[in-house]
């Protein structure tokens, strides 16, 4: 939402530009300016750059998912370095929970690499890395794909079901 925002300010900005460099433009031309012609030069160089500055940023800004359907993570994993406790990438892990919520628990790599905006490899490390730790098992379909299990996905009637734990 803040990109598709940042993304129409900019166009406005870009916007209103071309309509300054057209003004300055009119006046050199006409002649009838009381302006100097380099003040006016200078001020269509100005408000040029500054409508091809503003104008390339809002249309990365508002460019839509290149998969209609899908959304890909818009942050760069490169942008800043992953916050890493005990081994772990905090914000993969995650992301990768957030996936696993949305398909019962059950993901593959393919499905996190594509979610989360990783590679295969990485995928594949933190799905391995959840099962090291005993929060997800790696189970096998009939085709031999992998598909990891992350623990603590329970339907509203397996939750219902629990039974409480008395302490003596």
């Amino acid at each position: 939402m803040l990109k598709k925002l940042v993304g129409m300010v900019g166009a406005v900005f870009a916007l209103g530009s071309i309509a300054m460099m057209t003004m300055a433009i009119g006046d050199i031309v006409g002649g009838g300016s009381s302006t100097p012609t380099n003040v006016l030069v200078g001020l269509v160089v100005f408000f040029g750059g500054l409508a091809a500055f503003t104008g390339v940023g809002a249309a990365r800004a508002l460019r839509s998912s290149p998969v209609p359907g899908h959304t890909v993570a818009t942050t760069a994993r490169t942008e800043a370095p992953p916050v890493v406790v005990a081994g772990v990438d905090i914000a993969l892990e995650a992301q990768l929970l957030g996936l696993a919520a949305e398909h019962a628990g059950r993901v593959t790599a393919t499905e996190v690499a594509l979610g989360c905006g990783v590679s295969i490899d990485d995928a594949i490390a933190a799905l391995d890395q959840l099962c090291v730790r005993g929060h997800a098992d790696l189970a096998v379909t009939a085709d031999g794909a992998a598909v990891y299990v992350v623990k603590g996905f329970l339907s509203d009637h397996d939750k219902q079901q629990a039974h409480e734990l008395v302490v003596g």
